[in-house]
């Protein structure tokens, strides 16, 4: 854990900050928001290897259940 006044840097955007905050991690609200926000080629590497959006909707509809639900349940 930070303490106020240590110097850090952001791991979003690498920027050196010093901690206003014992919490602190990243530099700005911005970094924080977007930390949230991945870009879609992050998001494209934690999907499960081999299924397509297509298959995974397929396979929610079989199961009566719609896209999000399915997912959600299901982990993927």
């Amino acid at each position: 854990m930070a303490k106020i006044g240590d110097t850090l840097v952001c791991p979003v955007c690498g920027e050196k900050f010093t901690a206003s905050s014992t919490r602190q991690v990243y530099c700005s609200s911005a970094c924080r928001f977007g930390s949230k926000f991945s870009s879609p080629h992050e998001k494209k590497k934690r999907r499960a290897p081999g299924y397509t959006i297509e298959e995974i909707s397929r396979a929610a509809r079989r199961a009566g259940l719609s896209y999000g639900d399915y997912v959600a349940r299901v982990g993927l």
